[in-house]
């Protein structure tokens, strides 16, 4: 993301939310701590986004209206499946890495006494899916569709490529993982492999 001292006021409470919500998680930041983390008033986010849900689900459209986008440009292609998904894990692991607390907050993040929120990601999962099923299952045959439901070949594809950066403040601990761009580019092929091939294939 840019500098915030470059940003509008309504850029900079968004990224001073993901900030803040990563550190604290959002059920323990308050509105008083993210206006003064963005250096705005109260009213300022209020005006912006109503409430501190509000807030949540901006950064939530962020993050999913750029992933689906991603799938769109990838998945709708005429390339045989396998390039498809070795061209999805790809994109998707280097806007993961882009910004990792973006991720974490829209992955992890569930306020469940905030149905609006539960709603949204709700929709939003369910046209990820939807995507994930019609477009890569035009090559696959009906009975391995039912055998492996979009339903739960989607999230572990999306586990897969997220849990490294969800556990990455663990990793940084370990002195035998220096995470560089060497590491992301094995990383990102050790995913495909296993993904498509399983583990015996690496």
């Amino acid at each position: 993301m840019c500098s915030s001292q470059k940003l509008k006021p309504k850029e900079r409470i968004l990224q001073s939310a993901i900030k803040l919500f990563a550190a604290k998680g959002f059920n323990r930041a308050g509105m008083r701590d993210l206006a003064e983390e963005s250096r705005v008033s109260l009213s300022m986010i209020n005006y912006h986004f109503g409430n501190k849900a509000g807030v949540l689900k901006a950064i939530n459209n962020y993050f999913f209206s750029q992933y689906i986008q991603n799938a769109r440009e990838i998945l709708s292609t005429e390339d045989p499946i396998e390039t498809r998904f070795e061209r999805f894990i790809d994109k998707q692991v280097r806007f993961f890495k882009s910004d990792p607390e973006l991720m974490i907050i829209a992955l992890t993040e569930f306020p469940y006494n905030e149905p609006d929120v539960a709603t949204q990601k709700t929709e939003y999962i369910a046209e990820m899916i939807k995507n994930f099923r019609g477009e890569l299952t035009k090559q696959i045959p009906q009975s391995l569709d039912n055998q492996f439901p979009a339903e739960i070949i989607g999230p572990i594809l999306m586990g897969m490529m997220a849990m490294h950066f969800i556990m990455r403040p663990v990793l940084r601990g370990l002195n035998s993982v220096q995470l560089n761009d060497d590491f992301y580019e094995r990383y990102i092929q050790i995913v495909k492999q296993i993904f498509l091939h399983g583990i015996m294939a690496l």
